[in-house]
């Protein structure tokens, strides 16, 4: 009996590494998730100004609270189909970025809107890894 509870055992083991692989946010795997905030008036990523480093998988913006409505605009030279990212509620992502933009370079916004209030950008905004 032991021997079909070892079975037993893998396989149920296995059937949940691949069923739990599978999930995940539409858009979101491995993307860089970005939190914003606005104490004082002043924009903040993840809790600090500058610049946050992303890969070739893009960015993912949200506000603090769950449901916050939020709206990032980079350049019009920023290297992904769009440029501007506004959202009613929750979070939204880039997309992937252009092939060959090269590692270093860095776009600061050009305005964030948080809860249906501007923020101060200051230095923020992205830089490739």
């Amino acid at each position: 009996m032991s021997l079909h509870r070892g079975r037993f055992v893998v396989v149920l083991a296995l059937s949940l590494v691949v069923v739990f692989s599978g999930c995940h946010k539409p858009g979101m795997a491995g993307a860089q998730s970005i939190v914003l905030t606005a104490p004082n008036g002043n924009c903040l990523q993840n809790g600090a100004a500058g610049l946050v480093q992303i890969d070739s998988t893009g960015a993912c913006f949200a506000g603090a609270s769950p449901g916050t409505a939020v709206a990032v605009q980079l350049p019009a030279n920023c290297p992904f189909a769009s440029c501007s990212f506004p959202t009613a509620t929750g979070s939204l992502c880039t997309g992937t970025v252009n092939a060959g933009t090269p590692a270093g370079t860095s776009w600061v916004y050009t305005s964030i809107t948080i809860g249906g209030n501007a923020c101060l950008v200051g230095t923020n905004g992205l830089i490739m890894k």
